[in-house]
């Protein structure tokens, strides 16, 4: 997907009509099958990232997501209780990625958050778009802090597991998870890289 097509998909979702297959029209009538446009909606934001932390605003980006989120949100009164508290929360990390990405933070931190839907929806390899940046925050990771005294292992255990779900479609990831699995000061990092390293090569 390129930025061209990222806008497209934004602005099909927030715009198009009931023929166009969105995101909004599969919950009026609630037909329980947000998660693949949820997933089309949050890969496109990767897409479009550079676009939103540039020195160039694209004012239209910037409507389109926000109408849609906002449309989502009033659209999903209707749907079970059940399915609207998981929708907000995904409409809640889409507002957080842009809002960051609007700041000025690179990717790799406005994304911060995936880790933790991708375990929590059991997204597993459906999310493989995500694995350059949760490398990148791994690395990262390591790189601020390589001492360990001054962050828990907290978050890139979470990254681990991420990529673990993912199984083979996370072999991009594989220098990532091999440096913290061996030189990460925090042991939970380096047990946790250990198994995603074995789900990668398929072992597990």
């Amino acid at each position: 997907m390129n930025v061209a097509e990222a806008k497209a998909v934004l602005l099909r979702h927030c715009d198009g009509g009931r023929e166009d297959d969105t995101l909004p029209w599969c919950l009026c009538p609630y037909t329980g099958g947000e998660r693949r446009h949820l997933l089309q909606i949050l890969q496109a934001l990767t897409v479009v990232a550079p676009e939103l932390n540039g020195p160039q605003l694209d004012r239209d980006l910037v409507r389109t997501i926000w109408d849609l989120c906002r449309t989502i949100r009033n659209w999903a009164r209707q749907i079970p209780p059940e399915a609207k508290k998981s929708l907000d929360e995904w409409i809640d990390e889409f507002e957080a990625i842009t809002l960051h990405l609007l700041r000025g933070q690179p990717a790799v931190l406005a994304f911060g958050g995936v880790a933790d839907l991708i375990l929590k929806y059991r997204l597993g390899a459906e999310a493989a778009f995500l694995v350059p940046l949760l490398s990148e925050k791994l690395r990262l990771h390591q790189l601020d802090d390589p001492t360990g005294e001054n962050s828990d292992d907290e978050d890139p255990v979470s990254v681990c597991l991420a990529l673990e779900s993912m199984g083979l479609a996370a072999a991009a990831a594989w220098p990532a998870l091999l440096a913290a699995k061996n030189t990460n000061p925090h042991t939970r990092v380096r047990e946790s890289a250990a198994h995603a390293l074995a789900a990668v090569a398929g072992s597990t």
